[in-house]
This record gives structure tokens, C-alpha cells and sequence, in this order.
């Protein structure tokens, strides 16, 4: 089947090669490298159907594609391609880990006039540079070279820049290169992250590259001469700018012979030459080579090395070949061979190296008695001690009571102590000829590279310094806790072995540490942090995979050490979660910004849920990220009494809103019958004493009723429930109105001046109610506390702008002024500036502050200053006022606003007298119900009614009575005065069954309740208007005109509400008549900004309704004006 799969594909791969392309793109060039491959699977190179004139290139060698690589059939483990469109060129990795033929290939083609035209390979394999080809098919398997974002792809300059600056940074310390973090890099089988800044060496030039540049994927491929000798591909990926990963694959020679170089040769000078046999040039070795897997040292430890090391292993050779390449590296450097070995299937074994190996040699010339020590080094003082004569060195070594390791200079296991074989539960074949770092990455716990680089580190600095050096503890797979005593052994200048004794940390054990006397600091921050048990700490990796685990974070999700190590953080997020990737988005913003803290639902491992206090932090080591420390916090009970306390406050706001109902329900109720009463009364004929009596019961009424309004307003301000409305607003009528009303107040020594910009606007969009409420209490305080001189109100244009005006507004007076020690209370909340029992002025206190909180609400500030011409004060606010544009701008807002208010017409803005003369003598011919509970209101309420002219009136006492009543008649009523409180069926209920019934008559609500939201709750319940309690007769005698004489009566066939004669329909909709602001009936909805642009002030009329408002929001608007 496979040898079917493979003919058909190069086939296909035949017939695209045959076909040249007309233009080099993805796809050309896509087709042409499958083709390759393919050829490279079937071993077969003729199926390429190359040009006639193809150069073929092996090692940077030319070669013949019969005995290539290419002509060995291969089955490819791996593969990945980048595209050059430009060049018109293509790049392939290529990993094969089969049994006996483990390769690393990397490969260029290049294609003329749509011909493969050049292929360059270079072909690495046991004894290469660090080649470890599953290691190699691991990384590359997890990394993701995919296609970036055509937004966010960098330049082929950019791309091409990044990889010259890395390879010229071999030869050149000071070029800048754009690291990436995180940045991975993968040197042959090595890895290397999260960071690709580990150094390089230094004098080596990298010369002769040839480009393929993949802008698609951010890649860049580079075939060059490395050190002048060795052929050798790096690849580059580079995402927005910085390096993300990095590729290598180096062919250490490129003679018949694959050396490979694994024992450590010291040499004394900062730099050597080493020439590879067959070949006349020498490779440059740097001297900042790491003894210990090749690492680079910091440079900090560069400057202070007097040895450096070069990774040579000689593999099974040839007598004269391993005799060639002593007698080579012998020629060109005072360099010290260590014992000679031959890495076989079974260990390390020693073989001794012949003179008669190495040509011109003399014959009684053993190698391994070369002096080790530098011919101009000094002659020891003393001879090398000796062993004892009979005593078994080796038998002595196992037999050790410690946990012994012997290191070759390569830092290969060479023995093992039977006690350390023992305390780590393995074999010598598991680990004798293993490298330290491979063997401690699989025996360690947690299995990967963090532990073992303690101990790397340790091996690293006791070599560099000479000395012996303690690794910080690390666990082993059997839940031991080790300290690593690392001893290097030198004869003289040459490093012959390393020595490593494994001690157990004594004193006791706390999951994963240990506690002993005398602890470092950090050691103490260690065990502290695993003993905590009310935090959940531990350390991630640079991907967010879980490093290490503490005893709270196991209390707190219920996972164990070995359940979760290795996981992904994201395990303990909700879904919703894990949908938006908040796990990732927290990790990006960590690293932006160094800290992130969160809230949130976590999950345990049993799936139940708790709510998270959750600080992520990025963790740096000399500059390079490597990973993030994170701490969880249980806060559960807390959210959970948090969620208490809100319902408790919310719980206590409905209460303290029905206490305020209440009591707003309960006061109004006996007011509504006492000032309804004075009204009656001063429609009958009373002397003038009577009169003067009943002038002070209403009176005092008023007041009364004023202090219950500030009350309520103070009330619904502080729990932020007060709002403010969009309307058309005539600034110059509510002035002018305001300051006619407060005019019957004033004293006869005082007198008001009223100063209008010319350049006010006519009308703007904003809210008339408040800023009729906030001018009405300015001016009513200068009224209330000056006794003689003037009052001077002057409104300006303080700013515009594309959008708004703000309106400064001015009140001057010469009253009793404010003391200076009060100024900076006086907009505070119940604030008297005269508390004794003498006091000449009552009120609340509660004036200024509802102000205050209203001109902040319309966008502008209020404030104080002394009357700087006498005494008294000043006081001024400004407004924010939206412009009105066109007719379109106010049926938006109109049409933005509560559903419920487009259902109530505007109260008719007529002369009182002349409303209530056309009222009465409509009032014959209409039917009323009134539906009150309380005797003395029905009384009132009738009397009122009757004063006014209605005679035909049914009376109601609770909601059941009143639906019988209107079911019996459904159209024998003109209009239904509905209460709301009431025993055995509520107002809502009743007019809710009225609705149901399908009769449309029009109910206007009375009720005592006055908060914010009463009116609204009254008009979803079907009802039509509203009027508060207690009834003023000028406010009912509008409200009845409005529904009796504006509106369509509700009787008539529904199939007539579009009647051009027809001012509205039965549900209060307009229909034809629009409510002008000259007080007219305009027609048309073109009548709106005809009556905006001819406003005037209308000096005759007393009372000002807001202009065209449809807002009534405020309960007792009535009172106001």
C-alpha cells in the first residue's frame, strides 16, 4: 500500500516538475517540494525531472544525485517547508529517527524559468553537533511555525536583517539582535528557552549565505560556511520584529569519515585551531565554551576563564585514524589529550592509543604517557602522590558508604557507587556512558530540565573556580530530596574527572523540602512558602505550565504534586472563561505590564467552584523571563457575605422606599382633604377676617408640603435614583415665569432686575422641570432672606461648543449674606446657618444640596461668593444644554424616552380662567366616575369637581366597585378619577381589569404615593395620567381640559383615529394637533421648529409650563411653579 501511495505521488510530482510554471508563487513552489520529498521517501532522484544543468550540493560539497542522500530511500518522520516567492526558492527540514539511518537533513532548491535549477543539502548524523534526532523530532513537533497575519508580517528586509545580525554576532559582540521573549532554540538535539541569548562563541565568521525568505511565516533559512569550514543551516522565525525561534544544524567535518567530538579537550589559550582530517582548513574554536553541554557561560565569567573547552568524542575508528587525528591535534596547540575512548553499545571502554599508529612516531612511544601539563608550565614542586600498593581503588569506590558519580571531562557518567545505584533505584547500564544532564532530566522530579540545572550549574562553577561546590537540594523521582557536592579533579592544568558525592538533606521532610539549622534566607522563603496552607502558590513556566505546587494549593483545588505538575494553569478556569482565553490574555498582560490580579470562579478538581483572588507576577533571572509566580486566595465566604451585606442594603433601600411611600401616602392623604377644603372655602363668600384664616391654613400647607418635597427629592438623590429627562428648554419663559412668581413674594422694600444676554439660544435640549426647580430655589432664597434693596438675576452664555451651550445663571442680592465660617458647608445636607430657637427663617436646610445635585446632573456646578458691591451674596450655576439641530434630533429623543410618557399630553399652556369658562361648559355634558375610599376626599374631591361644573358624577369606594360600575356602562363615562390605595382591589388591579374588559376610557390616577417610579407604575398599569395628592384645582381643572377637550373621544370608531380633524386617539396618541410653545395648537409636526424659532416670552402669563414637555416625572410639578 505505501509503495502504491509513494508511485502515485511521484507521479503527480513527474508530471508538476515537467510543467514549468509560468509565475513562481506558494503553489509552484508548494508542488515542486512535495515532489522532492517524495523523491526523497522513494529514494528515487530521477523522479525530480530536474533541469538538464541542476547542481546538486551535499555538505556544501558537489556530488552526484545517483550517490546522494537523495538516492537512499528514507522514511521522513518529519518535515516543514517555507517558500520563497521572490527568489523563487524553497527551504525543507527533513527528521528520520529509523533504526540505523537517523538523520537530520536540511535542504534548499532553487528553480530558473520554472526548472529546479540548484539543490543544497546539508545531511546531519551521529557525531554531528549535538545531534540527538528525536529530541530534534520532539521540539519541532511542538513548536508553531504558522502563517502570521498579513497585518502583523515584518519585511523580507526586516526578516533578513534579524538572521545577519545573529550570525554576525559570532564575530562582532556589539551587533544588536532582536531577541525575542519567549525565544526557543533548537541546536541540533539541545533546546534551549525561553530565552535564545545563551551567548555564541567569539572570532568566528560565518561567511558565503544564501537566503530563503518566507515572509508568510516569518522565516528565514541561511546556509553558510560556519567558522570558515563547516557547513552549517541556521532558521529563523521572527514575529513582530523579534526573534520567536531559532533552528541550527552544523556539520562538524565534511570528510568520508563523520567525527564526532565528545571528550572535552583542554587547551590553555584563549583560542585554537583544530583541522579535520582531509581537510586544509582549521576550525576556530572560541574559548567560552561550557565544559557542561556546550552552554555558553555569562559573559561576567568569561573574562575570568583560564580554560576553555572543546566538545571532542572519538567514536569507533581506525588504530591510524585515532592516531592521524592525536598527532593532528597535537601539532597545533600545547593541548592535553585525556584518555582516548570508544563509546560501544555496551559502555565506555578504554583502549590505549599505539606509536605505531601515528606515522613517524617513535615505536616504543605509549600516547597515554604524554606529559599533561604544558610544556612552558612549571614543574610541579612535588611528585604525584600514589595508591597504596594492593589496594582494589575500584572495589574501594563501590563499596563507598555515599552515593558516589565519577564524570569524564564531558561530564559522561563513568561509575557509579553501588549506594547511589541503590538510593535512585537504577542500573548501571541506566546510567554509565548516559550525559549527567540527559540522566538527571529523566530521574528527577518533576521530569524536566529545572531541576537538573542546579546541578549543572554547580558542575559548572566548581570547574571554573577549581573548587568544590554544593548544588541547591533537588527531589528525585523516589520523593528523595539530594544535595549535590560536586568535586572536579585536575592534574595540574587538565581536568581529568569530576567527582560527585549525593547527600540526603538531613532533619525533616515537608513535601518536597527540607527544614535543617542554619538556613539561608532562601532556603527559609522555600519552606515557608511550601508550608502555607491558606495560599496557594507556585511557580509556572514561561507557557503557563505548573513548575512546582505548595501545600495550600493542594488544600485548596485537591490536586496532589504529581497530579499536576506539568499542566496547564488553564485547567482551573470556568469555560466561559476559557472561550474569551482569559489564561493567555493574563499571561500577555503579566508580561506587558510585570502584574496582573484578578477575581474571579475558579475550579478544584472535584469541579466544585470558588471565588479567587488570583496575582500573577513575571519572574526574571538576569533579565531573561523565566516563568511566573502565581498565588490563588479562597475568598468565598467573603464574596459570599459580601453578596449578604448587598442584599441587606438593597433590602433596607426597599424598605426605607416603602417607609417613604408610606409616609409620603399617609401625610398627603389628610393634607389632600385640609388644603382641598381651603379651596372650597375660598369659592364661597367669606368676610375678610375668614379670608385672612383660610390664607394661612393654605399657607402653611404649602410649606408644609414643601418640606415632605425636599424630603422625598433629598431622598431619591441620594440613592441615585433621580434622573433627568431630554426636552426642549426656554430658557428666557422659565426665567421670566420664575421671577413673575416669586415677585408675590418678595418684601415691599424690595425689588427684582432681571438682565437677559441678547445672545441666549431661543431653545435647547435639555431637562425644563430641574432647571426650573434649580432657578426656583435660587431666586426663592434671595426672596425668602432679603428684607430690603434688589435682586438682581442675570442669565449669559458662558461657553459654546460644536455641541452644547453652558448657561451661567446669577442671582445677586442685598439680604443677610452668609458667614464666612458657613460658606464651606453651606451645600451640605441639613445645614441651618441659624439653629437657635429664635431663628426668623424655617425650612429643611435641604434647599442648596438638591440643587447642587442637580445642575451636576445637567452637566454644570453651582457656588457662592459675597456680594462684592454691599451686603449680601451671590449665587450662580451653570447649565449644559445639548443644541437642537434639526426636527429629526427632537423625535429621537422624544422617541429615546420612557415609553409610558409618550401616552400623556402636554397640560394646555391657556390662561387658567378662560380653561376653566370652555371646561365648564363642556362639564354638562360629561360623565365622571370618581373612585375614592377615604369619606372626607370623596367629599372634597366632590365639591371640587361640582365647583368646577360637573354634574353628572358616580362614586366608587374600592376598585371591585368601580370595574362593576364601568363594566355595566363600558361607554356611559367620559373620564374615571382613579385612586390607588384603596382596601379589597387596589387602583393598578382595577384599571388593569378595566383594559382587560376592552374599555378604553380614559383614568387619571390620584394618589398620595409621590416617589420616582409612581407615575411610571400608574401608566404600565393602563392608566392614562396622573395627579398627585394633595389635587391642586388649577392643576386638575388642565388634566381634565387635556383629556375632556384635547383628546378624541374614545367612543368613536377606532377606523376614524387617523381623522385629520382628530387631535388624539382614545390612548392619548397624537394624531393631527401638536401642543406649540406659544400655548397654540400648532398642525403638523413642521409646527415643532416653527414654534421653537418663534418663542418669545410671553409677558402676560404668571404660570410657565415647561415648554413642550411630555416629562412630568417630577410628582409635585404643580407645587413648583
Amino acid at each position: 500500500m505505501l509503495s502504491k501511495i509513494v508511485t502515485t505521488a511521484l507521479a503527480l510530482a513527474s508530471a508538476i516538475s515537467a510543467a514549468p510554471a509560468a509565475t513562481c508563487d506558494r503553489a509552484f513552489l508548494k508542488a515542486q517540494t512535495d515532489a522532492y520529498i517524495s523523491a526523497q521517501i522513494a529514494g528515487k532522484p530521477d523522479a525530480l525531472q530536474a533541469s538538464s544543468a541542476v547542481t546538486y550540493t551535499q555538505n556544501f560539497k558537489t556530488a552526484s544525485l545517483a550517490t546522494g542522500i537523495l538516492a537512499t530511500p528514507l522514511k521522513i518522520d518529519y518535515n516543514r517547508s517555507t517558500y520563497d516567492t521572490t527568489q523563487c526558492a524553497s527551504f525543507s527540514e527533513l527528521i528520520t529517527v529509523q533504526t540505523g539511518n537517523q538523520l537530520v537533513i536540511g535542504t534548499q532548491l532553487r528553480f530558473t524559468d520554472g526548472q529546479l535549477s540548484k539543490i543544497e543539502t546539508i545531511v546531519t548524523s551521529t557525531g554531528d553537533w549535538f545531534f540527538n534526532p528525536a529530541n530534534t523530532l520532539k521540539y519541532a513537533k511542538e513548536e508553531a511555525w504558522t502563517e502570521i497575519p498579513e497585518a502583523n508580517r515584518d519585511t523580507r528586509e526586516a526578516i533578513q536583517a534579524a538572521a545577519d545580525a545573529y550570525l554576525d554576532l559570532f564575530n562582532d559582540k556589539s551587533v544588536k539582535v532582536p531577541w525575542g521573549t519567549p525565544c526557543a532554540r533548537l541546536e541540533g538535539g539541545t533546546y534551549m528557552q525561553p530565552s535564545c541569548s545563551v551567548g555564541v562563541p567569539s572570532g568566528v565568521k560565518n561567511t558565503n549565505r544564501r537566503y530563503v525568505i518566507d515572509e508568510v511565516v516569518g522565516s528565514c533559512d541561511v546556509f553558510f560556511t560556519f567558522a570558515e569550514n563547516l557547513p552549517d543551516s541556521h532558521e529563523f522565525r521572527l514575529e513582530n520584529g523579534k526573534l520567536r525561534y531559532v533552528h541550527t544544524m552544523t556539520k562538524l567535518c565534511s570528510n568520508s569519515h563523520i567525527l564526532h567530538f565528545g571528550s572535552f579537550l583542554a587547551f590553555a589559550g584563549r583560542r585554537a585551531s583544530l583541522h579535520c582530517p582531509g581537510s586544509s582548513r582549521a576550525v576556530k574554536v572560541s574559548s567560552h565554551w561550557s565544559p557542561v553541554r556546550g552552554y555558553p557561560r555569562a559573559q561576567s565569567d568569561i573574562n575570568s576563564r583560564t580554560h576553555s573547552f572543546l566538545p571532542v568524542s572519538l567514536p569507533s575508528l581506525p588504530s591510524n585514524t585515532l592516531a592521524v587525528l592525536a598527532l593532528c591535534l597535537f601539532k597545533f596547540h600545547p593541548i592535553f589529550l585525556p584518555t582516548l575512548s570508544r563509546i560501544s553499545s555496551s559502555g565506555l571502554t578504554r583502549r590505549r592509543v599505539q606509536a605505531q599508529d601515528i606515522p613517524g612516531a617513535r615505536t616504543d612511544m605509549d600516547m597515554n604517557s604524554i606529559p599533561l601539563r604544558p610544556a612552558s608550565a612549571p614543574a610541579p614542586a612535588a611528585p604525584l602522590p600514589r595508591a597504596f600498593p594492593g589496594l582494589n581503588m575500584d572495589l574501594v569506590f563501590d563499596c563507598s558508604p555515599l552515593s558516589l558519580l565519577l564524570l569524564t571531562p564531558s561530564c559522561c557518567i563513568a561509575r557509579a557507587s553501588h549506594k547511589f545505584l541503590t538510593d535512585w533505584g537504577v542500573t548501571a547500564d541506566e546510567c554509565i556512558g548516559e550525559q549527567i544532564h540527559t540522566f538527571l532530566e529523566k530521574q528527577l522530579h518533576p521530569v524536566n530540565i529545572y531541576p537538573a540545572r542546579h546541578i549543572i550549574t554547580a558542575i559548572d562553577d566548581a570547574i571554573s573556580s577549581r573548587s568544590e561546590r554544593t548544588s541547591k537540594a533537588v527531589p528525585t523521582r523516589n520523593r528523595r530530596s539530594c544535595r549535590a557536592r560536586v568535586i572536579p579533579v585536575f592534574k595540574y592544568d587538565q581536568l581529568i574527572a569530576i567527582n560527585i558525592e549525593w547527600h540526603d538533606r538531613p532533619a525533616e521532610f515537608i513535601e518536597g523540602e527540607l527544614v535543617r539549622p542554619g538556613l539561608s534566607t532562601d532556603e527559609a522563603f522555600r519552606i515557608l512558602v511550601q508550608a502555607l496552607k491558606d495560599y496557594a502558590i507556585f511557580l509556572l513556566d514561561t507557557k503557563g505550565h505548573i513548575a512546582t505546587w505548595n501545600t495550600g494549593a493542594q488544600l485548596l483545588k485537591g490536586y496532589t504534586r504529581d497530579e499536576i505538575i506539568g499542566k496547564h494553569f488553564s485547567i482551573f478556569y470556568g469555560k466561559d472563561d476559557l472561550e474569551i482565553k482569559k489564561p493567555e490574555k493574563e499571561l500577555d498582560i503579566c508580561l506587558r505590564e510585570g502584574r496582573v490580579e484578578d477575581e474571579g470562579w475558579r475550579y478544584k478538581k472535584d469541579g466544585t467552584r470558588f471565588w479567587a483572588n488570583v496575582i500573577i507576577t513575571a519572574i526574571y533571572k538576569d533579565g531573561v523571563h523565566v516563568g511566573f509566580g502565581k498565588v490563588t486566595r479562597d475568598l468565598t465566604e467573603r464574596k459570599a457575605s459580601e453578596s449578604r451585606l448587598i442584599a441587606a442594603y438593597e433590602e433596607s433601600e426597599k424598605l426605607k422606599s416603602d417607609f417613604l411611600a408610606n409616609m409620603s401616602h399617609e401625610i398627603r392623604t389628610p393634607m389632600h382633604g385640609m388644603l382641598s377644603a381651603c379651596h372650597l372655602l375660598q369659592d364661597t363668600e367669606l368676610t375678610t377676617r375668614q379670608k385672612d384664616i383660610i390664607a394661612i391654613m393654605d399657607e402653611s400647607g404649602q410649606v408644609l408640603l414643601q418640606v415632605i418635597n425636599d424630603i422625598l427629592d433629598y431622598s431619591k438623590l441620594a440613592s441615585g435614583s433621580f434622573s433627568v429627562t431630554s426636552d426642549v428648554v426656554g430658557i428666557t419663559s422659565i426665567i421670566t415665569s420664575v421671577v413673575r412668581s416669586a415677585q408675590t413674594t418678595l418684601k415691599p422694600a424690595v425689588h427684582f432686575e432681571l438682565f437677559l444676554a441678547p445672545n441666549l439660544p431661543k431653545s435647547v435640549q435639555g431637562d425644563p422641570l430641574r432647571y426650573r426647580q434649580v432657578v426656583q430655589n435660587v431666586i426663592g432664597n434671595a426672596a425668602k432672606f432679603t428684607d430690603k434693596g434688589s435682586i438682581r438675576v442675570r442669565v449669559s452664555l458662558q461657553a459654546v461648543d460644536l455641541e452644547s451651550f453652558t448657561v451661567l445663571t446669577e442671582v445677586t442680592d442685598t439680604g443677610i449674606g452668609i458667614p464666612e465660617d458657613a460658606a464651606a458647608i453651606l451645600f451640605t445636607p441639613f445645614t441651618q446657618f441659624d439653629v437657635t430657637t429664635t431663628k426668623r427663617y424655617k425650612g429643611t436646610g435641604l434647599g442648596l444640596s438638591i440643587a447642587k445635585s442637580l445642575v451636576e446632573l445637567m452637566g454644570g456646578r453651582i457656588g457662592y461668593r459675597p456680594n462684592p458691591e454691599r451686603q449680601g451674596s451671590v449665587f450662580w450655576f451653570t447649565c449644559v444644554f445639548k443644541k437642537i439641530k434639526s426636527l429629526g434630533q427632537i423625535q429621537d429623543w422624544k422617541h429615546d424616552s420612557t415609553p409610558k410618557d409618550s401616552d400623556v399630553l402636554a397640560l394646555p399652556n391657556t390662561d387658567i380662567h378662560d380653561l376653566q369658562a370652555e371646561l365648564s361648559q363642556a362639564a354638562i355634558r360629561k360623565t365622571l366616575l370618581l373612585v375614592e375610599d377615604n369619606v372626607i376626599n370623596q367629599k372634597v374631591m366632590l365639591g371640587m369637581l361640582r365647583s368646577i361644573g360637573f354634574k353628572n358624577i358616580d362614586l366608587a369606594s374600592d376598585g371591585v366597585e368601580a370595574v362593576n360600575m364601568v363594566s355595566r356602562k363600558p361607554v356611559g363615562y367620559d373620564l374615571v378619577l382613579m385612586d390607588i390605595n384603596m382596601p379589597v382591589l387596589d387602583g393598578h388591579e382595577a384599571s388593569i381589569r378595566i383594559r382587560r374588559a376592552g374599555i378604553n376610557v380614559p383614568i387619571v390616577a390620584m394618589t398620595a404615593y409621590a416617589l420616582k417610579g409612581d407615575r411610571e407604575r400608574c401608566l404600565e398599569h393602563g392608566m392614562n395620567d396622573y395627579v398627585p395628592k394633595p389635587v391642586d384645582k388649577k392643576y386638575l381643572i388642565k388634566t381634565l381640559a387635556k383629556w375632556l377637550l384635547l383628546t378624541r373621544d374614545y367612543r368613536k370608531d377606532e377606523s376614524e383615529n387617523g381623522d385629520p380633524g382628530d387631535t388624539r386617539s382614545c390612548n392619548g396618541e397624537l394624531v393631527n394637533g401638536w401642543i406649540g410653545l406659544d400655548g397654540g395648537v400648532k398642525s403638523g409636526a413642521d409646527s415643532v421648529l416653527a414654534g421653537i424659532e418663534n418663542l418669545q416670552i410671553d409677558a402676560s402669563t404668571l404660570w410657565a409650563a415647561p415648554s413642550v414637555s411630555t416629562d412630568h416625572q417630577y410628582d409635585d410639578e404643580y407645587l413648583k411653579r
